[in-house]
C-alpha cells in the first residue's frame, strides 16, 4: 500500500503555490520506499482520485487556520473543522474542504493528513510571500516526519511559525 503526498495549489497566486513548492523541495529528499508524490494543481477535486484506494495520503496546501502567516501545522482531515458554504470562494475551482467533505460522503477509504501552511496573501499575479517561502523547509520536514514509522500509521507532526 503506497503512501501518496499531494501538493495542491496555484503557483500563480502568491502563497497558494506553497503546496507545489513543498512538493518540489520534497523531490530533493530521499523518500521512503512506497511513497508517491503528485502535484494536483488548483482544482482540489483532483485530490479525489488519490483517495479512492486505502492507505495514507498527505495533502500539502495553503490553509487558512487563523494563525500567523507561515505557520505549518499537520492534522487529520477527520479532525479538521471545515465549514462548507454554498457560496464559498476559493482559488481552487472547488476548495479543499469541499473535496474532503465529498470524499467523506463517498466513504473513500484513504487516511488523509493535511500539512497546512498559513498564507499571507493569495492574490493572483504576486509571488509567494517571504514568510511562506521560509516555511517551505519546515513543511518538508513535517512531511518527512509523517512518512517515518511509526508516524505512517497515524498522525504526527509539528507546528511552527515564521518569525
Amino acid at each position: 500500500m503506497a503512501t501518496r503526498v499531494l501538493g495542491v495549489g496555484n503557483d500563480l497566486a502568491a502563497d497558494d503555490g506553497v503546496g507545489p513548492a513543498v512538493l518540489e523541495a520534497l523531490g530533493r529528499s530521499a523518500l521512503p520506499p512506497g511513497v508517491e508524490t503528485a502535484t494536483v494543481g488548483a482544482d482540489a477535486l483532483g485530490v479525489l482520485a488519490y483517495l479512492e484506494e486505502p492507505g495514507g495520503v498527505i495533502i500539502v496546501d495553503a490553509v487558512r487556520m487563523g494563525a500567523a502567516p507561515g505557520t505549518v501545522a499537520a492534522f487529520s482531515a477527520k479532525s479538521a473543522k471545515t465549514r462548507i458554504a454554498a457560496n464559498a470562494w476559493s482559488l481552487h475551482g472547488v476548495g479543499l474542504s469541499h473535496a474532503l467533505e465529498l470524499a467523506a460522503r463517498l466513504e473513500l477509504p484513504a487516511d488523509v493528513t493535511i500539512v497546512g501552511i498559513e498564507p499571507e496573501s493569495v492574490e493572483p499575479g504576486r509571488p509567494m510571500s517571504p514568510c511562506v517561502t521560509r516555511a517551505v523547509p519546515a513543511a518538508v520536514e513535517t512531511v518527512l516526519n509523517l512518512l517515518q514509522p511509526p508516524n505512517r500509521a497515524g498522525l504526527a507532526g509539528r507546528s511552527c511559525t515564521c518569525d
